[in-house]
């Protein structure tokens, strides 16, 4: 006869032996389960919270456009610097003549002259050096000219991103793209057409969406205060 061990545990017998094991271990199983199972669910239930919460966040992205090229025909400050540009062209226009009735005095003496003598070569020599001396300060006026009207180009477009982006920030835009004047495709040589298409920014948009009013009258404003 073999008796119980002490405790309520069974025994189970074997070749080797016998080893105890107590009765309390599948309850034990139970509650491991359990708590698995409630601390998955409650993780899996934080996630969802989260990804709800950030999907309710997000917003869709707002997108206005501009006019670069209207917003540039209707700058006061570039109305003025131009005025300013031209007046300058004209006051060089002005020395320019004086510098070529100058030299075509110098060509009426030499005509007066007689050919090979001092007095001749002396003033074939300065007209030489008169029309070099118009030919070097023409081309060096246009240039720095051309290079006002680049600067001032360059300039306008700077300030012009800087309002577009005060804007944007102001009344909540994402993105600010550019809007083009429609081409005149019915006036394009056809194997034009391709090549126009292919380089429009912009097919279509709602016409509340454009601040180009907006960013002229900011633009004008900022420059009035500035005078």
């Amino acid at each position: 006869m073999s008796s119980s061990p002490p405790g309520g545990a069974a025994c189970y017998g074997t070749r080797a032996g016998r080893w105890p094991v107590r009765s309390g271990a599948p309850m034990y199983a139970k509650r491991l389960v359990f708590i698995v199972t409630v601390c998955l669910s409650a993780g899996a239930l934080c996630l969802m919270t989260a990804r709800a919460a950030q999907v309710a966040s997000k917003r869709p992205t707002a997108v206005a456009v501009v006019d670069v090229v209207q917003v540039f025909k209707n700058l006061s400050e570039k109305t003025d610097k131009e005025a300013e540009l031209q007046q300058r062209t004209a006051e060089l226009r002005k020395e320019e003549e004086a510098r070529v009735k100058e030299l075509e005095l110098i060509k009426e003496d030499l005509g007066m002259l007689k050919a090979g003598g001092p007095e001749h070569k002396q003033k074939q020599e300065q007209m030489l050096m008169k029309g070099i001396e118009l030919k070097t300060w023409r081309g060096v006026q246009n240039a720095l000219l051309e290079r006002e009207k680049a600067m001032l180009t360059l300039l306008l477009y700077k300030k012009m991103v800087a309002a577009i982006g005060n804007i944007a920030e102001g009344d909540g835009w994402d993105h600010v793209l550019f809007k083009e004047q429609p081409p005149a495709f019915e006036r394009a040589k056809p194997e034009q057409l391709s090549t126009l298409i292919q380089v429009r920014k912009l097919i279509w948009s709602r016409d509340e969406l454009d601040i180009t009013d907006q960013v002229v009258q900011r633009m004008n404003a900022e420059w009035k205060a500035a005078l």
